[in-house]
């Protein structure tokens, strides 16, 4: 059964700021993991580089190079794998409390 009682202005006040605090861990969230992810990534292009750089060989700093190549791919891939799960996350966080709210 529906209730077609007005919402108290101080309970959707209380449901919107809860909303927008949850909005901003998400956000911080998702610098998190950008920056985790970036972070990876430039360790591991550190140390890629610097074999290169000792390496004599011209097939195995190139080697090297597609494999750095790769690992920074499949590193933006898991990125984006993760932005997608938390942004999957926060629609269905948002779309129950609108459906709290409209009860």
């Amino acid at each position: 059964m529906l209730d077609l009682q007005q919402p108290q202005p101080k309970t959707q006040l209380d449901d919107s700021l809860a909303l927008l605090g949850f909005m901003q861990k998400q956000w911080i969230r998702w610098a998190d993991i950008a920056l985790s992810h970036q972070r990876l990534a430039m360790i591991a292009s550190q140390e890629k580089l610097s074999q290169i750089a000792q390496s004599r060989d011209p097939f195995r700093a190139q080697q090297t190079c597609m494999q750095m190549a790769s690992e920074q791919l499949a590193n933006n891939i898991q990125w984006m794998h993760d932005l997608w799960t938390s942004q999957f996350d926060s629609q269905s966080q948002w779309n129950q409390t609108w459906m709290h709210l409209l009860q």
